[in-house]
């Protein structure tokens, strides 16, 4: 009886780029969600749980990732200030410029979350 060359263990590589861009895509879609809830309904009667809802998520999800809706909001100023939009990030600070000042554009809504910030009980 003859035995087959047994050939050396090849690794393959873990390409986990599909993965990444697919958390990159849901995080932008609860962002976007947040961000039509809260200026709808305005801060204080939007739920975590219908912001997860309007996303198709789970709240536990929402809470691991940004810790609650301060953390949205931060969330949503950052992405804001990285000038991804699709106006560029000159004509929104132009445009803002007129109406409040860089203070209020940035600091006003993050005091306002943590006034109104939750805290649970578990």
């Amino acid at each position: 009886m003859s035995v087959a060359p047994t050939s050396p263990l090849v690794k393959r590589t873990y390409d986990a780029r599909r993965r990444r861009d697919a958390a990159r895509l849901r995080r932008e879609h609860v962002l976007d969600h947040a961000a039509e809830l809260m200026l709808r309904d305005g801060y204080a009667a939007t739920t975590v749980a219908a912001i997860a809802e309007a996303a198709g998520v789970s709240t536990p999800t929402i809470y691991k990732r940004y810790g609650g809706k301060a953390g949205l909001v931060k969330a949503l100023h950052a992405r804001a200030l990285q000038g991804a939009e699709p106006t560029p990030a000159e004509r929104r600070s132009d445009a803002l410029r007129s109406t409040a000042t860089a203070r209020e554009i940035v600091v006003r809504p993050v005091a306002q979350a943590a006034q109104h910030k939750v805290h649970r009980v578990t």
